[in-house]
């Protein structure tokens, strides 16, 4: 199975530091592959922006391909919905 942690922040600080935990105990499980990605936001509204949009496009385009993979080998049947994420 694969498992994708998205890491918003500063590395030192609170839920991206928690999320870095979580990873790397994942990582430790054979049956698991881990994906991680880390974003730092400027603070900067337009610029934050653009950033949120192509993580959103980049996270649909992964989570597209993986579930176009898994369906067509068997191994997931069902169909989900995507929706904006920012």
């Amino acid at each position: 199975m694969k498992v994708g942690y998205l890491h918003i922040g500063e590395p030192e600080h609170g839920i991206a530091r928690y999320g870095r935990y979580l990873a790397n105990e994942a990582r430790t499980r054979p049956e698991l592959t881990v994906i991680e990605a880390t974003v730092l936001l400027t603070g900067e509204a337009t610029v934050d922006h653009q950033t949120s949009r192509l993580l959103q496009s980049v996270f649909l385009r992964q989570i597209l391909s993986i579930f176009s993979t898994t369906h067509r080998s068997g191994e997931a049947k069902s169909s989900f919905k995507t929706s904006t994420l920012f």
